[in-house]
């Protein structure tokens, strides 16, 4: 052990050149939730170890009873990870389909994925249209088309409300340069 007193003036240079120095106590119990052979036999309840909108969703029933979109945009969004989908492509598509139900709720249309019809979806679409450029839009409708797709593969749903849909078009770059010449 160092029995000199420190020097204020050398401790300040030593803070300087080597920054600061920060040091923390180890924790006794581990911080992570990561699962071990330690804690697994400890927990009971698997959904602890989910975030809470995920942990919710696996109390719904899996037999044939349609969900509703919030519950189907859940499981959607953990089969994305589980395919180990890129974070923005996640992101897309779970913005698509919290948008889609949004505009469910605020127009009092079905909220039942069964009960979902193309005139729903068309009809937000084209408000998409409206408000937004037509990219984005066509990137909104391919991020549904997904999202049914999965449904109907899921058993979900049938049929696919989006299965013969066309997303919406999007002008030539090279005719709108064109018009503003």
């Amino acid at each position: 052990m160092n029995s000199r007193p420190s020097d204020p003036q050398s401790d300040a240079l030593t803070k300087l050149r080597h920054g600061p120095i920060y040091l923390r106590k180890r924790a006794k119990e581990p911080s992570h939730t990561a699962l071990t052979a330690d804690n697994l036999s400890k927990t009971t309840d698997f959904r602890t170890l989910l975030p809470e909108r995920e942990a919710a969703s696996l109390t719904r029933s899996t037999g044939p009873s349609v969900g509703n979109i919030e519950a189907m945009r859940t499981s959607f969004l953990r089969h994305l990870r589980a395919e180990n989908k890129a974070p923005r492509t996640i992101q897309t598509y779970d913005e698509a389909v919290g948008q889609l139900s949004a505009f469910l709720v605020a127009h009092k249309f079905p909220t039942d994925v069964a009960k979902i019809k193309k005139e729903h979806i068309e009809s937000y679409v084209g408000g998409l249209v409206q408000i937004w450029k037509p990219s984005t839009a066509q990137n909104r409708f391919k991020s549904l088309q997904q999202f049914f797709k999965w449904l109907e593969d899921e058993d979900e749903i049938h049929p696919n409300p989006m299965g013969r849909m066309k997303p919406p078009q999007i002008p030539d770059t090279a005719a709108r340069t064109r018009a503003w010449n």
